[in-house]
């Protein structure tokens, strides 16, 4: 693993026991900045009123701030799915991809990965564009390219 530069987080306890870093986004940089930096956190970034520190599970503090927040049918498993998509329709490769999400396989990343309607809106709008600059004859049957087998 190369050095970790700033900006980037650094998981050590995953179920493979490998490491591994985590480059974060400006913004996502700045709210844990402002979360850590705040007293009443205990400077981390997940925190625990009733522990009175780190929460001793992220899914645990995840339900709890979803339940608050009056959201239904949301589980932290669906933030994977939401970023592998966004990370594919940013266009995003296959092995980067693979690598963000922590997966062995290419193929695991791909089960994580769908497609959203905006994105297959954007797909037809190619689609569409590439129709109107195609040659006027491109799908039309004219008698050169139909050939009748007696």
């Amino acid at each position: 693993m190369g050095l970790l530069e700033p900006g980037e987080l650094i998981v050590t306890q995953r179920k493979n026991g490998k490491s591994r870093t985590i480059p974060l986004t400006s913004e996502a940089r700045r709210i844990a900045q402002l979360q850590m930096s705040d007293v009443t956190n205990w400077q981390f970034l997940f925190t625990s009123k009733r522990r009175g520190g780190a929460v001793a599970e992220i899914k645990t503090g995840f339900a709890g701030a979803v339940t608050d927040a009056g959201i239904e049918d949301f589980r932290f498993h669906d933030l994977r799915h939401t970023f592998a998509t966004r990370l594919n329709e940013a266009g995003v490769d296959p092995v980067t991809r693979r690598d963000l999400l922590g997966h062995s396989t290419i193929e695991m990343s791909n089960d994580y990965t769908h497609s959203s309607l905006e994105g297959r809106r954007r797909a037809i709008q190619v689609l569409s564009a590439n129709q109107r600059d195609a040659n006027s004859d491109y799908g039309k049957i004219t008698s050169s390219r139909v050939r009748m087998v007696e």
